[in-house]
């Protein structure tokens, strides 16, 4: 839930120009958000470390945080009415979209690997 929380809050972010606490709650890193304290200083890698999806993780969370923070950086630029920046921005969440449905996606396996579901 908390990664899909950060996703919900990019959006309201990108919405109020990068004001907000939506957007102060968006600047963290993938260590430091929830789903990142839990993968690195969290339970996750007691409970899930074995799994192939637990080490596949990274790279896809890591990859939704620097791709928010690049729209982020655009919606509070002073192009960002040029069609070039706007672009940036939807590609910036695009790419974070797609980082979010493989956590979403790894995730699950993670508990499928676990409980062999």
């Amino acid at each position: 839930m908390d990664h899909i929380i950060y996703m919900q809050n990019a959006y309201v972010s990108m919405e109020a120009k990068g004001e907000g606490e939506e957007a102060d709650a968006i600047r963290v890193d993938h260590h430091q958000c929830r789903l990142g304290k839990w993968y690195y200083d969290g339970s996750g890698k007691a409970l899930f470390g074995a799994t192939r999806a637990f080490a596949d993780l990274e790279k896809p969370h890591a990859r939704v945080h620097n791709s928010v923070h690049a729209a982020l950086k655009g919606i509070q630029s002073d192009m960002v009415n040029a069609d070039e920046a706007r672009e940036a921005i939807v590609g910036a969440m695009e790419s974070a979209e797609a980082g979010s449905h493989d956590v979403i996606h790894l995730i699950s396996r993670m508990v499928e690997e676990k409980h062999r579901v």
